[in-house]
């Protein structure tokens, strides 16, 4: 038994010596290194090794912020979109839309109870981080053209009961 010991702390120590002179190079100019082992594999290869490790780091991260969720089906690992993420990529959308003066306007409007103050709160406040303006305390528009965007995150925030969202023109 003490034999095999030895020889498995022998291998590690081979390995790690004939690591060092890379380690020395690394230490110098680690973007060199890389630069060279990019440069023995191909394309094809860098991916397989290193794009395993972002899409795994992804992935870790997403469920780290419980964006999605995954479970083992038969052999598969199958993974869904949580509510947060679709809520999330939602947002982003309508944020990223461009304001267009003078086509159609989209104007919400809601009657949240007031036992639920704090979700309307949070509802006033999510309109304006998305650019919308206040009309009246309950009536918010926005000159993006994004009704359908604004209606499909009413639904994901399961707040379509006290919310309505109309896409039109002022009439002057």
């Amino acid at each position: 038994m003490a034999g095999k010991k030895n020889a498995i702390v022998q291998e590690i120590l081979d390995m790690l010596l004939e690591g060092t002179e890379l380690l020395f190079e690394w230490m110098e100019n680690p973007h060199a290194q890389r630069r060279r082992v990019r440069g023995i594999l191909t394309h094809e290869e860098w991916e397989k090794i290193f794009g395993d490790q972002k899409r795994n780091a992804a992935l870790r991260r997403l469920k780290k912020k419980k964006w999605i969720n995954d479970r083992q089906l038969g052999n598969d690992v199958v993974f869904e979109l949580s509510n947060k993420a679709i809520i999330e990529y939602l947002k982003g959308l309508i944020k990223q839309e461009p304001p267009r003066p003078g086509t159609r306007e989209t104007l919400v409007v809601f009657d949240i109870p007031e036992a639920a103050r704090s979700a309307r709160t949070n509802w006033r406040r999510l309109l304006k981080a998305l650019g919308f303006h206040k009309q009246q305390l309950s009536v918010w528009s926005s000159m993006k053209n994004i009704g359908d965007q604004v209606l499909a995150l009413v639904k994901a925030l399961g707040i379509e009961k006290w919310v309505k969202v109309y896409s039109g023109t002022e009439l002057n």
